[in-house]
């Protein structure tokens, strides 16, 4: 992860254009789409930027020009609401745990940070009663389920079959993650990588019985959050 710090980039998968001279050509780009749209742009000719100028028929429009966001969802902003099947069978709604903070993190069983973020999930899901963390993750049932059991998670893991619930959120990267408070509502733009997810969790919050986490709970090196008084 050295190589990745060094570019600032804590989640898969990112990048950067870089050009001919060996200089950063672009803002980091997170997720696939997003990086498809650079190397469009990064391989256009001049003809073909000129070509690109000209009107398009409906549905050929490529990534480089598309408004769809990809930046993720900015605080204040109702989380959208979906309903998906639990990795242990049956479904799940995000609607379920209105009343309560949910830190909903994106995931993917093949996605190297992912791992390294995983066990403070699982540490927070047992020491913070006043948080629920959910994971929105891909890929089949099987292979999530050989993840889950390596890295003992126990809180709830929902699958979504594609970018499908991602789309929704405006960010096709993992990992990334969003603070949603008891009202159903985004409490944090999107956080990606492993600290940035974490230090969502450590942000002061008041409970919905209006008492104020306040013990730390050590997580690794370089992180705390609160834990809510024992009464």
């Amino acid at each position: 992860m050295e190589v990745a710090s060094q570019y600032q980039a804590h989640g898969t998968p990112m990048g950067y254009l870089i050009d001919e001279k060996g200089t950063i050509a672009s803002n980091l780009a997170a997720g696939a789409p997003a990086l498809l749209a650079l190397a469009s742009a990064g391989s256009a000719t001049a003809e073909e930027r000129k070509a690109q100028q000209k009107p398009k028929g409906k549905g050929n429009k490529p990534l480089s020009e598309s408004r769809l966001n990809r930046s993720g969802l900015k605080a204040g902003t109702p989380a959208p609401m979906f309903r998906l099947a639990r990795l242990e069978g049956g479904d799940l709604a995000l609607e379920e745990y209105r009343g309560r903070q949910v830190l909903l993190v994106f995931s993917d069983p093949q996605c190297g940070p992912c791992d390294q973020l995983a066990p403070h999930l699982e540490r927070l899901h047992h020491e913070r009663r006043d948080l629920q963390v959910l994971m929105v993750s891909r890929q089949d049932v099987e292979t999530n389920r050989q993840k889950v059991a390596k890295l003992g998670l126990t809180f709830p893991v929902v699958l979504q079959k594609s970018w499908e619930i991602s789309l929704l959120y405006a960010m096709f990267a993992t990992p990334v993650g969003y603070l949603i408070d008891e009202q159903g509502v985004l409490a944090s733009d999107v956080a990606v990588g492993v600290e940035p997810i974490l230090a969502l969790a450590a942000r002061p919050s008041v409970s919905t019985n209006g008492q104020r986490p306040s013990r730390p709970v050590r997580l690794g090196p370089g992180f705390e959050t609160p834990l809510p008084e024992q009464t």
